[in-house]
């Protein structure tokens, strides 16, 4: 009878043993009936699809209840902790059952041991943790996705019914978040997983130019799934390659339910193999021009210490993607940085206090921290007004040897005017932050060079 018939043990996967005997017996009597040639004759081939569906309807509902402890980890969230180990002992004792009855290796012995009055709960304790080690190890953080992950393996490598289950069960209970995605196993009429697999894989190739032989390095990944976004079934296909105990996707496919190759870059953040390959060469032109666009930032950014800071022993200035303060601010990046050609995450930071109070006055205007006039032709340079400033306090008897010039411009009453301030850089000691306190001020006439101020400010009087 075996060799005429496929064994269906093989063909649906695990049943129970009983009942697989049960219905080859079946089959024996009713190929057996078919050869007596009885009036009301059934055609054996119809007999044996009705049966066969039938042992494959019992063949799901065994796989659902071997994956009853599974689920029931999931309910014992609700009233315990969510790490199993730290689990009260009635916890553990009901998925420690509902292992055994799922077919793992729990005794009948361990079983009485645990159920028994005569038994101290700290020795059930004991026991019900190695049980549940000599299965799931000795993690600490075990929970019901570590348990799933034991069993099955890495979830990219979960079949499509572990993987509806699995998430259907989360969903019920409340467990799933605010996820989208919806895994689905596919119906009568949708394509094969093999069939997905194998059109993902011949895109890949064709898109990249990569051979069977390169192909062969990777596993697939297979999902059939909608989101909230779309609710028409797709095949997402992921080319990977394990890396103890994760994986590295080089490669990922997405498929309309009839197989054909398509993209959702909006919802999924995936391209066709095609547009991938070109959004990868154009990722690679631009990273290009962001080292130029680096490159020249840094040039600015040191021609702009070496105008102060460097002079002194200090860096203070940084790119304004290193500042902290641009997110606090919520100030745009942007228009922080309208110099044609140069990157904002490249710029020097023209937001700190720390950096922008030193810098010239094109700079300041450069990159808009202020609205101050800018020199016009017949001004005198702000090095020669910070050159007559700095005189105009030493001839009273000021010592600015440690403190540091800072320069704006404005309109006094029609007045083109400088004011000149030196600064002390205090830096914390224990935070590294910096304090910039103006020591003293100058004000003079920016066209005849006339001092108009030159004073000690008030708060350091």
């Amino acid at each position: 009878m075996k060799n005429e018939m496929m064994d269906v043990s093989r063909a649906f996967g695990r049943a129970d043993d009983a009942f697989v005997a049960c219905v080859e017996k079946t089959l024996v009597q009713l190929k057996y009936q078919e050869e007596q040639k009885v009036k009301k004759k059934i055609g054996w081939g119809v007999i044996a699809i009705a049966l066969l569906l039938i042992l494959a309807m019992a063949t799901a509902i065994a796989l659902t209840i071997e994956w009853k402890h599974i689920e029931t980890a999931m309910d014992l969230i609700a009233k315990n902790d969510v790490f199993i180990y730290d689990w009260k002992l009635p916890a553990k004792l009901r998925l420690i059952a509902d292992m055994q009855e799922d077919g793992m290796a729990v005794s009948d012995e361990e079983i009485k041991r645990l159920e028994s009055d005569q038994v101290p709960d700290a020795e059930k304790e004991k026991l019900a943790d190695e049980i549940i080690a000599r299965h799931y190890g000795e993690d600490e953080y075990l929970y019901y996705y570590t348990m799933a992950e034991r069993e099955w393996g890495m979830p990219i490598e979960w079949t499509l019914e572990q993987r509806a289950w699995f998430h259907q069960m989360e969903r019920e209970k409340g467990l799933y978040g605010d996820f989208s995605w919806i895994d689905l196993v596919p119906e009568k009429g949708d394509i094969s997983r093999e069939t997905a697999v194998e059109r993902a894989k011949n895109a890949v190739m064709e898109a990249w130019n990569v051979t069977e032989t390169e192909m062969a390095q990777y596993k697939a990944g297979v999902s059939f799934f909608i989101t909230d976004v779309y609710d028409i079934p797709r095949w997402q296909v992921d080319f990977y390659i394990p890396r103890e105990g994760t994986w590295s996707t080089a490669y990922t496919v997405l498929l309309t339910r009839e197989g054909a190759v398509t993209e959702d870059w909006e919802d999924l953040g995936v391209l066709t193999p095609e547009n991938a390959r070109k959004k990868k060469e154009e990722d690679a032109k631009k990273a290009l021009e962001m080292d130029d666009w680096q490159r020249r930032g840094k040039e600015r950014l040191q021609e702009m210490e070496s105008v102060f800071f460097n002079r002194n022993g200090g860096k203070h200035y940084h790119f304004l993607n290193d500042c902290p303060l641009v997110e606090e601010k919520f100030l745009p990046l942007e228009p922080l940085a309208k110099d044609a050609g140069i990157f904002p995450l490249f710029t020097p930071c023209p937001v700190c206090v720390n950096d922008d109070i030193f810098w010239s006055i094109e700079d300041k205007v450069r990159y808009q921290c202020g609205n101050w006039p800018l020199p016009e032709e017949d001004w005198i340079s702000p090095d020669r007004a910070v050159e007559m400033a700095r005189k105009a306090l030493v001839d009273q008897g000021y010592d600015l040897s440690s403190l540091y010039p800072s320069v704006y411009t404005h309109d006094l009453e029609g007045r083109a005017v400088y004011s000149i301030f030196f600064d002390a850089v205090i830096t914390d000691m224990h935070d590294g932050s910096v304090m910039i306190d103006p020591i003293y001020s100058v004000m003079l006439d920016a066209k005849t060079e006339e001092i108009l101020r030159a004073e000690l400010n008030e708060s350091n009087g």
